[in-house]
């Protein structure tokens, strides 16, 4: 059941980079500004943002719905892509 969650997380982070890349910014690397940029915007933590990206981990109950916000998809869609529903 463990490699099932770590692939299920895996592929959220891949989505959740790729949707955020996306939306225009650059999260590359630590230096890019691109994840900075994107919790500020977002209202989401640094920290919370390098784990979305890293790991696919979502440890904070209102992460999905600033997600969905500032991505411009339905919370639904997040929910299920982290595995949350």
């Amino acid at each position: 059941m463990k490699n099932k969650i770590s692939s299920d997380r895996a592929a959220f982070a891949a989505w959740v980079k790729e949707q955020i890349t996306r939306q225009g910014y650059d999260v590359s690397g630590l230096r890019s500004g691109g994840r900075s940029r994107f919790a500020e915007d977002s209202g989401i933590s640094a920290a919370s943002v390098g784990r979305l990206i890293n790991s696919g981990d979502v440890k904070d109950i209102g992460v999905p719905s600033l997600l969905a916000e500032t991505l411009r998809v339905p919370l639904g869609e997040v929910l299920v892509r982290a595995g949350i529903l």
